[in-house]
C-alpha cells in the first residue's frame, strides 16, 4: 500500500505540472476497483447462501477503520475519473448501496450527481480520444468500447462510434468494422437529431475505404446506407 501511494502522489504532482492526464496511470484506481469487487463478491455470496449477515453488512460498508466495498467503489469513480475502471466503480458503487439499503436498511447518504457521472463520461471519451490521436488503435478501441458500454447514450457517441470504425480499418479487422457500421445504421437511423450525423458517419467510413482503394468494402457501406438512410439529405444525390 505504501508503494502504490507515493506511486499515486507522484503520479499527481506531475500531472500538475504537466498538465496531462497521469493520473490515468495510477495502479490505486485499479486495485481499489479489485478491493470493491472481491468485498462485494463475497457479500453477495453470504447474503444468497444464508450465511453470517454482520459480516456481509461489513463487507459493503466498512468496519474497524477498514473500508468497505460502497468507499472503494466512490473513492475510483470520484478520484480517478479518467481511468477505465471509473464507470464501472459507478456503477457497482450504486448496486452495494442498494443492497446496504435494501437489505440491512442502511442509508448510504452519497449519491451521484448527473454533473459527476458527466464528468467520468467526458474523461472516459477523451482518453479513448488521446489514444486514438496517438494512433494506438488496439488501446483506443478498448478504451472506446468500454466507454460506450457503460456511456451508450452519450451525445457523442456517434463520434465515438466513428472513431472506433477507424481503429478496425486500421487493425485489419473488417469483421468488427463491419458490425460497428451496422450498429450505427440500425441505432440512429431513425433518430431525428442524430439520424443525419450518423448518416455522414457511414458516408466518410465509405470515403476511407475509398483512399484505401478497397471498393468493394466502399460499395459494402454504401449499401448499407442506402437501406437505412432514405431520409438522408444526400441520399437522392447519391
Amino acid at each position: 500500500k505504501t508503494q502504490l501511494k507515493e506511486i499515486d502522489n507522484q503520479l499527481k504532482i506531475q500531472s500538475e505540472e504537466s498538465g496531462e492526464p497521469l493520473t490515468a496511470l495510477s495502479p490505486m484506481a485499479q486495485v481499489r476497483f479489485l478491493l470493491g469487487s472481491m468485498l462485494m463478491k463475497e457479500a453477495k455470496r453470504l447474503l444468497e447462501e444464508g450465511g453470517d449477515r454482520r459480516q456481509a453488512e461489513a463487507l459493503l460498508k466498512g468496519s474497524s477503520g477498514k473500508p468497505g466495498a460502497v468507499q472503494h467503489f466512490l473513492n475510483v469513480f470520484m478520484r480517478y475519473s479518467n481511468t477505465q475502471w471509473a464507470g464501472d466503480a459507478g456503477k457497482y458503487f450504486e448496486e452495494a448501496k442498494k443492497i446496504l439499503e435494501d437489505e440491512f436498511g442502511r442509508e448510504v447518504k452519497f449519491e451521484a450527481t448527473p454533473e459527476q457521472w458527466a464528468k467520468v463520461e467526458a474523461a472516459q471519451f477523451e482518453a479513448a480520444k488521446l489514444a486514438f490521436n496517438q494512433q494506438l488503435y488496439e488501446e483506443a478501441a478498448k478504451k472506446y468500447t468500454k466507454a460506450l458500454e457503460r456511456f451508450s447514450s452519450s451525445k457523442i457517441a456517434v463520434g465515438a462510434l466513428s472513431d472506433l470504425v477507424n481503429c478496425y480499418i486500421e487493425l485489419d479487422n473488417d469483421l468488427y468494422a463491419d458490425m460497428v457500421v451496422l450498429h450505427i445504421a440500425e441505432r440512429y437511423n431513425e433518430r431525428p437529431n442524430e439520424m443525419q450525423t450518423a448518416g455522414n458517419t457511414v458516408l466518410h467510413i465509405a470515403a476511407k475505404y475509398s483512399e484505401l482503394g478497397r471498393k468493394g468494402k466502399q460499395d459494402e457501406v454504401y449499401e448499407v446506407f442506402f437501406d437505412n438512410f432514405d431520409k438522408h439529405p444526400m441520399t437522392p444525390r447519391l
